[in-house]
């Protein structure tokens, strides 16, 4: 096929990035023009920004960051450089500066753009273009050097059809990915997985999401993650042999009618960006019912949920405690109170729990009420399902992370209904409490527990 080139012609507002050593104040210095260009294969949209890195004969490092705002379709690059050698390299997209590792002494191989961290997971990839220029810088005029710049990444292309209606939070992760490439092209640390919510679908329950990637050494594994409800839910990983830079691997799922038992098929293909196709197996696997609908049926199958049972200097009967520790605390309140006469407080390190006979597939209806009056006071709630004494995903009826201060009495669970997983037989109710506070009316109040089955 017969490759036709587009240039890419940008102006430049230097600016050094990162610790780089300056150039020596008494070299002579000439004035170059720069261009960057791409095949149509490589084709993209006006870049975001670029990263320019030359490296001297001595391996000196001086980097450059042209930002969207320095770039227009009329100019070149035009750079101040002392006389000399040069090894340079361009990167678009690039001008994220928390992505960027190197220091004043890298060499090409040291200089890494890495994937962003946003929360607890890693982000995509830019739309990296990478060239490798080497030129001379004389006292004649100087030729404009040209980089001629070829993409870095893949794309995963993710089309989902028939998606319930019931299905939020629907997200995309591939997984064995590596973290971060260096000036040469080469990926590189230990792998991670990559998270991106898919696009909101059409009328017809079909969406379509691009995760762009540093293509992985082995098969990278695709995961799609949802809600049913409120419980969260995983589907088993599908393996991908072909992700590779400047290339669309699409991977096509399909949510099946209740006649076909509620499978979701999948095919792949990869395809370079001008769409040439190669086709991988169908892949089938099994989905989770629809989520629980209804409420409780008003038996509480917490015993002493409200704690109106017991003695002060008692555990309240029907509970146990669990954790280690000399400084674990527990004692029954008349005030504050949310429900009866008696609410309990929890000082120190306490884990205070109670299991419950529950059936597998059966929905349940639950409440927790917690008081936390304090900034000082750290919590969580911890529910698991268990099978016999191993413990089942259990990620829907926990804390994600630490709680403290509370409005009064707060229901953790707000009144959700979550499905017991195949399996279960029993679900543990538990409340932990990591206060070092020791004012005897300081701690965490607990009232109003609630277990109902719904039908």
């Amino acid at each position: 096929m017969k490759k036709v080139v587009t240039m890419v012609v940008v102006a430049i507002a230097c600016a050094c990035h990162h610790e780089t050593e300056p150039w020596n104040e008494s070299a002579k210095e000439k004035e170059v023009a720069m261009y960057v260009r791409t095949s149509p294969s490589t084709s993209t949209r006006p870049p975001a920004g670029f990263q320019l890195f030359l490296f001297d004969s001595q391996n000196q490092l001086t980097a450059y960051s042209i930002p969207s705002s320095g770039i227009s379709q009329d100019n070149p690059f035009q750079v101040e450089i002392p006389e000399g050698r040069y090894t340079g390299y361009c990167i678009a997209n690039s001008d994220e500066p928390d992505a960027w590792e190197y220091t004043a002494g890298s060499t090409p191989s040291k200089v890494f753009i890495s994937l962003q961290q946003n929360a607890s997971f890693r982000q995509e990839a830019g739309d990296y273009l990478l060239g490798k220029s080497e030129f001379t810088v004389g006292s004649k005029n100087t030729e404009p050097i040209l980089f001629d710049v070829e993409r870095k990444v893949g794309c995963v292309r993710v089309i989902i059809e028939n998606i319930p209606d019931w299905m939020n939070d629907l997200h995309i992760r591939v997984a064995n990915i590596p973290p971060k490439m260096n000036l040469l092209g080469k990926y590189s640390g230990e792998t991670v997985t990559v998270t991106k919510a898919a696009n909101q679908p059409d009328k017809t329950g079909r969406s379509v999401t691009n995760i762009l990637v540093f293509p992985p050494v082995k098969s990278s594994t695709l995961t799609l993650a949802y809600k049913a409800g409120v419980a969260s839910e995983n589907t088993p990983a599908h393996t991908i042999d072909s992700i590779l830079s400047n290339r669309i691997t699409e991977v096509r799922a399909i949510f099946g009618s209740p006649e076909n038992t509620r499978q979701i098929e999948f095919s792949t293909k990869i395809s370079e960006w001008d769409e040439t196709i190669i086709r991988e197996e169908d892949w089938y696997i099994q989905l989770p019912e629809v989520p629980c609908e209804g409420k409780g049926n008003g038996i509480n199958l917490v015993q002493n949920g409200s704690f109106e049972q017991g003695n002060d200097d008692e555990i309240p009967p029907g509970w146990k405690l669990d954790g280690g520790g000399s400084d674990r605390k527990v004692n029954l309140i008349t005030s504050p109170v949310l429900d009866g006469k008696k609410a309990v407080r929890l000082g120190g390190k306490t884990y205070l729990y109670q299991d419950i006979e529950v059936t597998a597939g059966e929905c349940y209806q639950l409440h927790l009420f917690v008081n936390s009056p304090s900034d000082e006071i750290k919590w969580r709630h911890w529910g698991t399902w268990m099978a016999g004494t191993a413990n089942l995903n259990s990620e829907a009826i926990r804390s994600s992370s630490y709680r403290y201060r509370t409005e009064g009495y707060e229901d953790v669970y707000a009144g959700n209904i979550f499905k017991a997983p195949a399996g279960a037989t029993k679900l543990r109710i538990e409340i932990r409490s990591y206060s070092t506070l020791t004012a005897t009316q300081e701690g965490l109040f607990i009232d109003s527990i609630r277990v109902e089955k719904v039908e």
